[in-house]
């Protein structure tokens, strides 16, 4: 086992601006967003869920999640999301295996 606060993460720039990000294992990372900042409309062949641990996400859908929210996406879903507030969020993309 390997415990790490958050704080103590090695983050990276991600492509979008004000979005850092850190691997945590295989298929799970870390990310902060700066308030205002987002990360572009995208999908992934497999499911993600995300727990957002502090500030609020808005969603393209017109939902926000705030601190303490577990959001799953399916395969193929399209999703992009903006920070109210710094925002940090786990997120976990499943392999087939745990999709099924």
């Amino acid at each position: 086992m390997r415990y790490t606060a958050v704080n103590d993460l090695d983050w990276e720039s991600a492509d979008d601006a004000g979005v850092v990000k850190a691997d945590i294992g295989p298929g799970v990372s870390c990310w902060r967003i700066d308030d205002g900042a987002s990360f572009g409309e995208h999908g992934h062949e497999q499911p993600e869920t995300f727990l957002v641990l502090s500030g609020a996400l808005r969603f393209n859908d017109s939902r926000t999640a705030q601190a303490g929210t577990i959001i799953y996406t399916p395969p193929g879903e399209r999703h992009a999301a903006t920070a109210l507030g710094e925002t940090v969020f786990v997120v976990v993309a499943h392999t087939d295996r745990e999709a099924t």
